[in-house]
């Protein structure tokens, strides 16, 4: 005995293509979101590891009465070979295991590009200079990934890719 198959069976390539154009309307809707989401979130992981590197250097400062980990001022300039000496707060006397990662730079092919504190590199950066006066400054390049020291700071009412560097500013707490 035969069973026919009956036309409706199946679905046709209409219904297809209409089920397929309801699927891509709403990736269109939610693939927005979730973008956002996730900048939110490296923003948010930034900030609690600058943070971080706060409690690093105000720890050395501390122990150091009110001596920071020195960065030349040349740095904040951009110029090459000028490093800070954020190692100091890692050795000999570990105020942290090692220096946060910006999460918004990409590593370049050479990892030692830059040093491995200075302008260029994939570390959060650290300035204390005479220059600030009476403070230190962490940062990260944030969401537009370029420096632009003391230009822009980061807001995310700007748009998903603000334009502005995270910064956490920090002054020496007096130590008697």
């Amino acid at each position: 005995m035969m069973t026919s198959v009956r036309a409706h069976d199946a679905f046709t390539l209409i219904e297809l293509l209409v089920v397929i154009a309801i699927i891509l309307i709403l990736i269109a809707i939610a693939l927005p979101n979730f973008l956002d989401l996730m900048e939110r979130a490296k923003v948010t992981e930034v900030r609690s590891e600058l943070r971080t590197l706060a409690i690093g250097i105000e720890s050395y400062g501390i122990q150091y009465r009110n001596n920071y980990p020195p960065s030349p001022a040349s740095q904040a300039f951009g110029v090459p070979g000028a490093v800070a000496e954020t190692w100091r707060i890692t050795t000999p006397v570990s105020y942290l295991e090692e220096i946060p990662s910006d999460t918004f730079v990409e590593p370049p092919g050479d990892l030692n590009l830059g040093g491995p504190f200075g302008i260029g590199s994939t570390h959060l950066h650290y300035l204390n200079d005479p220059l600030f006066g009476e403070v230190w400054l962490t940062l990260s390049y944030g969401p537009d990934k370029d420096f632009e020291l003391g230009t822009l700071h980061y807001s995310p009412t700007n748009g998903l890719l603000s334009d502005g560097d995270i910064y956490q500013v920090g002054a020496p707490q007096h130590v008697p």
